[in-house]
């Protein structure tokens, strides 16, 4: 199925987040939106009007406060402005409870005293090479920095960006979304930027991944590996004589190793087993003397946050470089091989920190360089030094329209429905007595995993009586989709584990307390949603078997704990139960032709309800939702002829 990143679209949300403020905003809603403005627009002196209001509208919100004025001392910062050490000593001297904001204000006024400091130099140089909804971030600059590679999700093909021109052009030709897929994926430049080396997936295929290299001419390009024994693989780098493909490997057993790829010959040398529960290395770089690897991976299977390490070139030793509670991943080596720049939520919000090495080993302690807002993901160093990264802002509101069950006609526009940390929020979910809403926040940065893009941090639950929210922080790193029991007791959340697949969990909206309903080996993953039968008896659910690629839906007795499956649809698809609990909805997105199938649950016979013509877009999550009265199905619906951009439902 195509894939497309709507950029565009969430820079245009952001903006019109940040330039319309209403006096009557609380300070939960002020502050992201002037984050938006220093970091996203570049717009500091209205940033910094806006965090002025803050401390003198609500100095008694002292989180807020406190991250208010520490965020307009970077901004005085940039700008070359002493009021900078003011702002942090205010951070210092009044809000010194808030412990982790008052220590990195105390870093950042200890380095402002420095020679060399921004204040003196005006700061890093930041600079905004490529927006809109076909940027791509699976690929990297060239080393002179004229091009970026990417995979273009309209054809699946390899191709680059002129970074100088805003031109792009395509490398491969073979790109197809019939099925079965065939599509690139990640590409490395080799260290003259002469070539290219990218992964090339086929679905459905015993070899489906393979690693291809290309001339930027377009040239034919040559298969250098594929092996029918692994399941994923993933190139990382390209040593700097040329010679060696750095690559992270899945077996069909779902265990992963680091290896060498040969440019010449394709054979593998294994490097080191990164075991089976554990998650896929989000950034792994050659030192520029090639002695040593640099890769960020999470210790324990049950904790997704990365660490840092150093691994030798020949396999033969590891280093621990960053060790720290938080989410740490590598961005790259500094150019002179002395140091590594990585990404940290270790004071809150995203910052990039460098750890100097020698040696093979860390040297003192992380110094923080930037803050950054939005979801980094690390592309490369250029030969004179510039660094490149790509910023995912993905922009999900939950918004509220009055619906006519009878003529099925929207009685008024759509309004939005939550009103603070506005572009954080999804999942929304009545309660059965259509009482409560409750939903999903992201508000932890980095707290997602590397695959998973949906989900959050939070859970809320919000009277649409009194408009109260109750937040509840159940410890189980990023979840989302949350699903009400019938009696609305309790709510069913899938969440994301170390190894990047789902699970399901039951928490109770009184206590918070957690139950662990459904756990599988690391070879099954959860698809397409889960529900509960009228009744609350039985629980239905999509599962996976990654080594056989089947897909079942699994029924559930709740009291017994026993299972079966009860259909197996050909392919991913989504699932939704009917108010009297007869049917099942299956909605098949991701299909050539999406398409709806109604599956009895008394006797799991199916038909197919609708399918609609090729290029046509339905809804992903959930596909479709059921009337009150079990007669209709509601679905977004994107028309490929269509003159406009939405869904329609």
């Amino acid at each position: 199925m195509k894939r497309k990143t709507s950029i565009q679209t969430v820079i245009l949300l952001t903006l019109l987040m940040g330039s319309h403020l209403a006096c009557s905003q609380t300070a939960e809603e002020l502050l992201p939106k002037a984050i938006q403005l220093e970091e996203v627009k570049g717009e500091l002196e209205q940033a910094i009007e806006i965090y002025q209001s803050i401390v003198k509208e609500y100095p008694d919100n002292r989180p807020i406060a406190a991250m208010a004025y520490l965020h307009m001392g970077r901004c005085y910062e940039k700008l070359g402005k002493q009021e900078a050490r003011k702002a942090y000593r205010q951070v210092i001297q009044e809000y010194a409870d808030q412990s982790d904001l008052a220590t990195e204000a105390s870093a950042r006024l200890a380095a402002l005293g420095k020679p060399g400091s921004p204040i003196s130099n005006k700061g890093m140089m930041v600079r905004k090479v490529w927006e809109g909804p076909n940027v791509d971030m699976m690929g990297e600059p060239s080393p002179d920095g004229k091009y970026i590679s990417f995979v273009d999700w309209d054809t699946g093909d390899l191709a680059i960006y002129e970074i100088a021109t805003g031109k792009t052009r395509r490398l491969t030709s073979t790109g197809s979304w019939d099925d079965p897929n065939h599509h690139a994926m990640e590409s490395i430049w080799s260290p003259d930027g002469k070539q290219l080396v990218y992964v090339w997936r086929i679905d459905g295929n015993p070899g489906r991944i393979g690693f291809y290299i290309i001339d930027p001419d377009g040239s034919e390009p040559r298969k250098i590996w594929s092996s029918i024994e692994m399941d994923w693989a993933q190139c990382h780098d390209w040593s700097a004589d040329g010679k060696q493909i750095l690559a992270c490997f899945k077996k069909k057993d779902q265990t992963k190793h680091i290896g060498l790829v040969s440019v010449a010959d394709g054979s593998v040398r294994h490097l080191k087993d990164l075991g089976k529960g554990q998650s896929w290395p989000r950034c792994m770089r050659f030192s520029p003397d090639g002695r040593n690897i640099v890769f960020d991976y999470a210790q324990e299977k049950d904790n997704p946050s990365n660490d840092i390490f150093l691994l030798s070139s020949d396999g033969g030793s590891l280093t621990s470089l960053v060790e720290h509670p938080s989410n740490d991943y590598v961005l790259g080596w500094m150019p002179d091989g002395k140091a590594v720049l990585f990404a940290s939520n270790r004071s809150g919000t995203v910052g990039t920190f460098i750890i100097q090495v020698k040696d093979g080993a860390p040297v003192g302690e992380p110094e923080l360089i930037k803050q950054i807002t939005g979801h980094v993901e690390p592309l490369g160093f250029t030969k004179d030094g510039s660094y490149y990264y790509g910023l995912l802002q993905q922009v999900r509101d939950i918004y509220m329209a009055e619906l006519d069950h009878v003529t099925g006609q929207v009685n008024a526009p759509a309004e939005k429905a939550i009103r603070v940390f506005e572009g954080s929020n999804e999942a929304p979910a009545y309660s059965p007595d259509g009482r409560y809403l409750a939903y999903v926040s992201m508000r932890s940065p980095l707290a997602k995993t590397f695959q998973s893009s949906w989900g959050g941090d939070l859970l809320i639950i919000k009277s649409l009586e009194t408009s109260k929210e109750r937040v509840l922080r159940p410890d189980l790193g990023t979840f989302g989709f949350p699903t009400w029991s019938p009696d609305g007791s309790s709510i069913y959340l899938v969440h994301w584990n170390a190894n990047d697949l789902v699970e399901l969990s039951r928490i109770d909206v009184q206590t918070g307390d957690i139950t662990l309903n459904i756990q599988h080996e690391d070879n099954y993953s959860h698809f397409g949603g889960h529900l509960c039968s009228p009744s609350g008896k039985l629980l239905y659910y999509g599962l996976r078997d990654l080594e056989a690629g089947s897909w079942n839906i699994i029924v559930r007795d709740l009291e017994s704990g026993n299972e079966e499956v009860f259909f197996s649809p050909d392919k991913n698809c989504t699932l939704n139960i009917s108010p009297d609990g007869q049917w099942l909805a299956l909605g098949y997105p991701r299909s050539r032709t999406p398409h709806l199938v109604l599956v009895s649950t008394a006797t799991g016979e199916s038909r197919e309800l609708i399918r609609f013509k090729r290029g046509t877009q339905i809804g992903v999550f959930p596909s479709t939702s059921w009337s009150r009265d079990g007669n209709y199905l509601l679905l977004g619906i994107k028309d490929p002829e269509s003159d406009h951009d939405n869904f329609e439902l």
